[in-house]
Protein backbone atom coordinates (compact mmCIF):
# COMPACT_ATOMS: atom_id res chain seq x y z
CA UNK A 1 0.00 0.00 0.00
CA UNK A 2 1.64 3.59 -0.61
CA UNK A 3 2.80 5.40 1.91
CA UNK A 4 0.66 8.58 2.23
CA UNK A 5 1.98 11.95 3.61
CA UNK A 6 -0.26 14.48 5.05
CA UNK A 7 0.47 18.15 4.23
CA UNK A 8 0.58 20.63 6.77
CA UNK A 9 -1.69 23.14 6.64
CA UNK A 10 -0.41 26.58 5.57
CA UNK A 11 -0.96 29.21 8.09
CA UNK A 12 -3.04 32.22 6.70
CA UNK A 13 -1.17 35.65 5.70
CA UNK A 14 -3.26 38.02 8.54
CA UNK A 15 -2.07 41.61 7.57
CA UNK A 16 -3.52 42.50 10.96
CA UNK A 17 -0.51 40.30 12.58
CA UNK A 18 1.97 42.07 10.38
CA UNK A 19 0.51 45.50 10.81
CA UNK A 20 0.20 44.70 15.01
CA UNK A 21 3.96 43.39 15.30
CA UNK A 22 5.08 47.03 13.21
CA UNK A 23 3.41 48.71 15.52
CA UNK A 24 4.27 47.01 18.27
CA UNK A 25 7.99 47.70 17.58
CA UNK A 26 6.87 51.15 17.09
CA UNK A 27 6.02 51.49 20.97
CA UNK A 28 9.54 49.64 21.51
CA UNK A 29 10.74 52.03 24.30
CA UNK A 30 14.15 53.06 24.24
CA UNK A 31 16.54 54.95 26.78
CA UNK A 32 19.43 56.64 26.02
CA UNK A 33 20.05 59.90 25.88
CA UNK A 34 19.09 62.09 22.56
CA UNK A 35 17.06 65.51 22.67
CA UNK A 36 16.18 65.32 19.06
CA UNK A 37 14.77 62.22 19.49
CA UNK A 38 12.60 63.65 22.67
CA UNK A 39 11.86 66.49 20.66
CA UNK A 40 10.39 64.25 18.03
CA UNK A 41 8.60 63.00 21.17
CA UNK A 42 6.75 65.06 22.36
CA UNK A 43 6.26 66.27 18.66
CA UNK A 44 4.02 62.76 18.70
CA UNK A 45 2.22 63.19 21.39
CA UNK A 46 1.05 66.09 20.32
CA UNK A 47 3.01 68.47 22.90
CA UNK A 48 5.01 71.31 21.68
CA UNK A 49 7.09 71.52 24.33
CA UNK A 50 8.42 69.15 26.90
CA UNK A 51 11.76 68.11 29.47
CA UNK A 52 14.53 67.14 26.95
CA UNK A 53 16.78 66.30 29.08
CA UNK A 54 14.94 63.37 29.62
CA UNK A 55 16.15 59.45 28.33
CA UNK A 56 13.18 57.31 27.57
CA UNK A 57 11.13 57.80 23.85
CA UNK A 58 9.66 54.80 21.81
CA UNK A 59 11.16 53.54 18.68
CA UNK A 60 9.02 55.54 16.15
CA UNK A 61 10.65 58.80 17.80
CA UNK A 62 14.46 57.88 17.31
CA UNK A 63 13.32 56.73 13.31
CA UNK A 64 12.05 60.41 13.01
CA UNK A 65 15.19 61.96 14.20
CA UNK A 66 17.23 59.91 12.43
CA UNK A 67 15.33 60.74 9.12
CA UNK A 68 15.15 64.93 10.21
CA UNK A 69 18.77 64.13 10.55
CA UNK A 70 18.84 62.69 7.60
CA UNK A 71 17.25 64.93 5.49
CA UNK A 72 19.09 68.15 6.45
CA UNK A 73 21.84 66.79 6.20
CA UNK A 74 21.43 65.95 2.56
CA UNK A 75 19.40 69.27 1.84
CA UNK A 76 22.17 71.14 2.98
CA UNK A 77 24.76 69.79 1.95
CA UNK A 78 23.66 70.06 -1.77
CA UNK A 79 22.33 73.76 -1.15
CA UNK A 80 26.67 74.31 0.07
CA UNK A 81 27.68 73.02 -2.71
CA UNK A 82 25.46 74.73 -5.22
CA UNK A 83 27.26 77.78 -3.49
CA UNK A 84 24.29 78.52 -1.66
CA UNK A 85 25.35 80.39 1.63
CA UNK A 86 23.40 78.86 4.53
CA UNK A 87 21.85 81.26 7.27
CA UNK A 88 23.10 80.40 11.29
CA UNK A 89 20.25 78.82 11.87
CA UNK A 90 21.10 76.46 9.16
CA UNK A 91 24.30 76.16 10.28
CA UNK A 92 23.23 75.57 13.97
CA UNK A 93 21.11 72.65 12.30
CA UNK A 94 23.77 71.13 10.44
CA UNK A 95 26.48 71.55 13.24
CA UNK A 96 23.56 69.03 15.10
CA UNK A 97 22.42 66.56 12.82
CA UNK A 98 26.12 65.70 11.42
CA UNK A 99 27.23 65.70 15.21
CA UNK A 100 29.77 68.16 14.94
CA UNK A 101 28.30 69.50 18.47
CA UNK A 102 25.93 68.58 20.82
CA UNK A 103 22.88 69.96 21.59
CA UNK A 104 23.13 72.92 24.54
CA UNK A 105 20.83 74.95 26.22
CA UNK A 106 20.46 77.17 23.69
CA UNK A 107 19.63 74.99 21.21
CA UNK A 108 16.22 73.33 23.05
CA UNK A 109 13.96 75.70 20.80
CA UNK A 110 15.67 74.99 17.57
CA UNK A 111 15.33 70.97 18.82
CA UNK A 112 11.68 71.32 19.32
CA UNK A 113 10.92 72.97 16.20
CA UNK A 114 12.84 70.85 14.00
CA UNK A 115 10.07 68.24 13.79
CA UNK A 116 7.28 70.49 12.73
CA UNK A 117 9.97 72.56 10.36
CA UNK A 118 10.91 69.01 8.82
CA UNK A 119 7.14 68.24 8.36
CA UNK A 120 6.88 71.29 6.24
CA UNK A 121 9.85 70.97 4.43
CA UNK A 122 8.85 66.94 3.23
CA UNK A 123 5.24 68.67 2.26
CA UNK A 124 7.38 71.40 0.23
CA UNK A 125 8.85 68.78 -1.87
CA UNK A 126 5.73 67.13 -2.25
CA UNK A 127 4.35 70.39 -3.85
CA UNK A 128 7.33 70.79 -5.76
CA UNK A 129 6.71 67.11 -7.37
CA UNK A 130 3.48 67.88 -8.49
CA UNK A 131 4.01 70.87 -9.65
CA UNK A 132 5.89 73.02 -12.54
CA UNK A 133 7.83 76.08 -11.99
CA UNK A 134 6.20 79.44 -13.28
CA UNK A 135 8.48 80.35 -15.84
CA UNK A 136 7.16 84.03 -16.40
CA UNK A 137 5.48 85.18 -13.65
CA UNK A 138 3.15 88.10 -13.68
CA UNK A 139 4.08 91.39 -12.08
CA UNK A 140 0.97 92.16 -11.14
CA UNK A 141 -1.87 90.67 -9.52
CA UNK A 142 -4.18 88.20 -11.29
CA UNK A 143 -7.90 87.84 -10.40
CA UNK A 144 -10.01 85.35 -12.12
CA UNK A 145 -11.40 81.99 -12.12
CA UNK A 146 -9.06 78.71 -10.89
CA UNK A 147 -9.93 75.58 -10.82
CA UNK A 148 -7.76 74.63 -7.69
CA UNK A 149 -6.69 71.01 -6.44
CA UNK A 150 -5.98 70.66 -3.07
CA UNK A 151 -2.18 69.31 -2.58
CA UNK A 152 -1.67 69.06 0.96
CA UNK A 153 -1.53 71.32 4.15
CA UNK A 154 -0.29 72.04 7.32
CA UNK A 155 0.09 73.98 10.69
CA UNK A 156 2.95 76.78 10.22
CA UNK A 157 5.76 77.03 12.43
CA UNK A 158 7.78 79.36 10.33
CA UNK A 159 7.84 82.96 11.35
CA UNK A 160 5.54 84.48 14.02
CA UNK A 161 2.48 84.21 12.04
CA UNK A 162 0.33 81.15 13.20
CA UNK A 163 -2.50 79.32 11.08
CA UNK A 164 -2.49 76.85 8.26
CA UNK A 165 -0.65 77.10 4.97
CA UNK A 166 -2.97 75.00 2.13
CA UNK A 167 -1.11 74.24 -0.98
CA UNK A 168 -3.29 73.96 -4.35
CA UNK A 169 -2.43 73.36 -8.20
CA UNK A 170 -3.69 75.65 -10.85
CA UNK A 171 -5.37 73.71 -13.90
CA UNK A 172 -2.28 74.20 -15.40
CA UNK A 173 -0.05 72.32 -12.58
CA UNK A 174 1.06 76.04 -10.93
CA UNK A 175 1.79 76.03 -6.96
CA UNK A 176 -0.69 77.99 -5.02
CA UNK A 177 -0.46 78.45 -1.36
CA UNK A 178 -3.11 80.18 0.53
CA UNK A 179 -2.48 81.17 4.77
CA UNK A 180 -5.15 81.46 7.03
CA UNK A 181 -4.32 83.24 10.08
CA UNK A 182 -5.30 80.65 12.88
CA UNK A 183 -7.93 83.63 14.60
CA UNK A 184 -9.78 83.90 10.89
CA UNK A 185 -13.12 82.46 11.09
CA UNK A 186 -12.62 81.79 7.46
CA UNK A 187 -10.35 78.64 8.57
CA UNK A 188 -12.89 76.38 9.71
CA UNK A 189 -15.03 76.44 6.18
CA UNK A 190 -11.73 76.27 4.28
CA UNK A 191 -10.45 73.36 5.84
CA UNK A 192 -13.59 71.67 5.09
CA UNK A 193 -13.52 72.57 1.53
CA UNK A 194 -9.96 71.63 1.22
CA UNK A 195 -11.21 68.01 1.95
CA UNK A 196 -13.49 67.92 -0.46
CA UNK A 197 -11.27 68.28 -3.55
CA UNK A 198 -10.88 70.15 -6.36
CA UNK A 199 -13.44 73.35 -7.11
CA UNK A 200 -13.67 76.20 -8.74
CA UNK A 201 -12.59 79.70 -6.84
CA UNK A 202 -12.47 83.36 -7.64
CA UNK A 203 -9.25 84.31 -6.54
CA UNK A 204 -7.04 87.40 -6.80
CA UNK A 205 -3.05 85.88 -6.85
CA UNK A 206 -0.50 88.00 -5.93
CA UNK A 207 3.03 87.63 -8.23
CA UNK A 208 4.89 84.67 -8.19
CA UNK A 209 7.33 84.20 -5.18
CA UNK A 210 10.62 81.78 -5.67
CA UNK A 211 12.58 79.77 -3.31
CA UNK A 212 15.88 79.89 -4.50
CA UNK A 213 17.21 76.67 -2.92
CA UNK A 214 14.56 74.48 -4.99
CA UNK A 215 14.21 76.48 -7.97
CA UNK A 216 10.51 76.55 -7.21
CA UNK A 217 8.18 79.37 -7.36
CA UNK A 218 4.67 79.66 -6.57
CA UNK A 219 1.75 81.84 -6.16
CA UNK A 220 0.47 83.21 -2.92
CA UNK A 221 -3.56 83.89 -2.77
CA UNK A 222 -4.60 87.90 -1.70
CA UNK A 223 -8.29 86.91 -1.77
CA UNK A 224 -10.54 84.08 -2.58
CA UNK A 225 -13.96 83.43 -2.72
CA UNK A 226 -15.98 80.37 -3.89
CA UNK A 227 -16.79 80.30 -8.08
Amino acid sequence: MPKTTQSKASTPFDIFTVIAASQNKDNQKITSTDPLAMACHYYNEGQEYGNLGSDEYYVSDKTLADNIRQYYRNAYTIQALKGNKLSKYQRDVMAIVTGQRAPVTGDTGLLHRLPYLHNEDVIVDQVVEQTENIDTPATAEISRYFNLNPIAQYKRYRGSMKGIDFWFKTEHNKAVRLFVHENNMLLTIMSQLFQEGPRDYLVTLGPALHVSPRKFSYYTVNTIALG
